[in-house]
This record gives C-alpha cells, structure tokens and sequence, in this order.
C-alpha cells in the first residue's frame, strides 16, 4: 500500500514539474519590459511614426521658427519674448496619432518655453477651454475678430498672447522593391493676433522600412 502511494506520489510530482517547466517556459517567450536608460537612442517605429520623428522634427521646426522670428526683429533695441498659444496639431498623415498627441502637445508647449524667444500658454490648460468656450476653428483665425475675440478672452483670464502657433503634420511615401521610405514634415505657422501677419517654418525626417 505505501509502496503504490509513494509510486503514485512520485508520479504527480512528475507531472507538476512538467507542468511547472512548461508553464515557466511559455511566460518566458511572452511580453516582456524594461526601464531603459536616457542616454540610449530612441526606438524607430517599425509600421508608423514614433518618439525619433516626433521629436526631431518639433526640434527642427521650432528652431527654424526662432531663426526666422530673430531674423524679423533684429533691428528692433529691445527684443521681447512672444507670448504665443499653441492651437494643437492637424494631422495629415495616412497614420493615427493616438496616444501620440497629447505627448505631441505637450513636448510643443515645453520646448517653446525653453526656447529662449517665446512664451507658451499651455494648450491643456488654457488655450483648449478658451477655444473651446468661444466655438472657434482653427481655420477661422483668419479672420480679424475671432483673432480679437481669443485675445480679449485670454487676457481675461490672466494670459495676454500676441501669437498664435497652429502645426501641420504630413507624410508622403515611397516604395522600391522591398523598401518603404516615409517622409515625415511638421509645418510651423505663426500668426499674430495684431494683424494676421504669419511665419513659417517646417522639420523633417526620412525613415526607411523594409
């Protein structure tokens, strides 16, 4: 009897060691995650865009917008931060933003601030719900009184602004054989509240996928 029970013992012992061997070897090839480190380079999106487009071409777009607007004011004495409202991002590429744009936005708002020539009123926190509360397009800030309506609105609430930065992003793509090249462009315009006059600037990056 006890030599049966130690057989039968031993035998499921066998079978949960095999159960336990395969279970640990399937959870093994599952998901897995990592913290990784700030000075390892950014993963390229192997189907769309991802953190390597997004933030290169902000970087090259504001960059080419400070160029420009220091190019406009260098005879001016005193040269003065532009208090300018970043109104989001018109996608026009054939790919979802997603999770992507509220990042999008707010990596706008933080670079703007560092930048050295403007000021950023944060789209979340103000320019969203005064866009919002007034019911204006982003295409209708051509015209002069939704311009004056927006400003009088924002400095209302604590927040004068003299620019407005609208951003565009665009993809076209190209395949050869195997290969596929998208080509990312975000567009920069800055519009003043005043007059509607504009500035432009654009970044741009190419990624190619096979």
């Amino acid at each position: 009897m006890n030599s049966q029970f130690f057989h039968v013992s031993r035998a499921v012992l066998s079978l949960s060691t095999v159960a336990l061997l395969t279970f640990a070897f399937v959870s093994g090839c599952g998901p897995s995650a990592r913290v990784r480190s700030p000075d390892e380079a950014s993963l390229v999106g192997t189907k769309r865009a991802g953190a390597v487009v997004y933030r290169n071409v902000i970087d090259q777009a504001l960059a080419d917008l400070s160029q420009k607007y220091r190019a406009t004011n260098k005879n001016v004495e005193t040269f003065n931060k532009l208090r300018i409202s970043f109104v989001g991002v018109d996608n026009k590429t054939n790919e979802e933003l997603g999770s992507w744009r509220h990042q999008i936005n707010g990596i706008i708002d933080n670079r703007i601030n560092v930048s050295g020539d403007f000021v950023d009123i944060s789209y979340e926190r103000f320019v969203k719900p005064a866009l919002d509360e007034l019911g204006i397009a982003r295409a209708s800030f051509v015209l002069p009184k939704n311009r004056r309506d927006f400003a009088r609105l924002m400095e209302q609430q604590g927040n004068p602004v003299d620019g407005i930065l609208f951003a565009n992003m665009t993809q076209g793509d190209t395949r050869a054989g195997g290969l596929k090249q998208s080509d990312y462009v975000l567009f920069f315009e800055l519009m003043s509240v005043k007059d509607g006059t504009r500035i432009t600037a654009h970044g741009e990056i190419s990624i190619e996928r096979s």
